[in-house]
């Protein structure tokens, strides 16, 4: 037995606040993935951090199992601390490796169950785009149609523990000052999900982001916003308890990114640009080894 367990990263949010004072998010999974490799011989764990060997406690206590009998390899292409739901990636691959690996399956809600038991979470692990409350995991809708847009994909620099973060005394009241803004956000980004209007995505993210600015500020994101919608793009999305910003083009446009590149260089010198992703649907990728060649199950 040989299983890959596969979930991907964001780059950041597309929109992030509060409604009604309740906390919710959208998520913004991407091509860059957390993975698990589960082998039959008993071995180590190998690359797991804290949370991720709290998840794997989680799934066993979960399951009555007393301990893990086989080796659990984790690697990620994710940056830890920056937005990419680096941890929700790999709490949510290990959670569902090990549950495979011991012939059981988790549903999408029963991982986020114990990721929220752990920290916030990202809802990458859901199918789709979801709307969802980083808190409690509830997931309030899910959305098929994968918007084709491309990422580039910037740092800002430093680093934002995810729960310090959501454990600030300011958060709640600077959530609802922002709450008209990310109503606005929300009616845009909706319509333009079940419509299939990428433009309105993009204005919706860059509303968010914007609005996000009072509680995690991101040097010159005024000016990067400007240059991007200078060459073309439909808006700028940003991790709103991270560092990393997306500068957002449909898929189809032709992006002159030596050009971007140049530009946000002489504007923003501490804006290090990363890759170039793109908007995928989250979910759990399960696969399994048959005659050397990893097949889905």
């Amino acid at each position: 037995m040989v299983i890959r367990v596969k979930v991907p990263g964001s780059c950041g949010e597309l929109l992030q606040g509060t409604k009604s004072g309740k906390p919710f998010l959208i998520t913004c999974p991407i091509n860059q993935y957390s993975t698990v490799l589960i082998e039959e011989q008993n071995g180590p764990l190998i690359g797991l951090g804290e949370k991720s060997q709290l998840a794997l406690v989680k799934v066993l206590q979960k399951f009555h199992v007393k301990s893990y009998p086989y080796q659990m390899t984790l690697h990620s292409d994710l940056i830890p601390s920056k937005g990419m739901a680096s941890s929700s990636a790999d709490i949510a691959a290990v959670c569902q490796g090990a549950a495979v690996s011991l012939g059981k399956k988790l549903t999408e809600r029963e991982i986020a169950s114990i990721a929220v038991s752990i920290e916030p979470t990202d809802g990458i692990f859901f199918k789709g785009l979801v709307q969802m409350n980083q808190v409690t995991g509830f997931c309030h809708e899910q959305f098929k149609w994968i918007p084709p847009i491309s990422i580039l994909m910037f740092d800002t620099g430093g680093l934002v523990d995810t729960l310090f973060f959501h454990q600030r005394k300011d958060l709640l009241k600077l959530n609802a000052h922002n709450e008209p803004q990310i109503k606005e956000a929300l009616a845009l980004l909706l319509e333009g999900l079940h419509n299939r209007k990428v433009d309105l995505i993009g204005q919706a993210a860059t509303i968010s982001a914007l609005a996000n600015q009072m509680i995690l500020c991101k040097s010159q994101l005024s000016e990067i916003i400007r240059i991007s919608l200078q060459f073309g793009a439909i808006g700028v999305n940003t991790a709103h308890s991270g560092t990393v910003i997306g500068l957002l083009f449909k898929t189809e446009t032709i992006v002159p990114l030596q050009a971007i590149l140049e530009e946000i260089q002489k504007a923003v010198p501490n804006a290090c640009y990363l890759k170039t992703v793109h908007l995928i649907s989250g979910g759990c990728l399960i696969e399994e080894e048959q005659n050397g060649f990893f097949k889905e199950i």
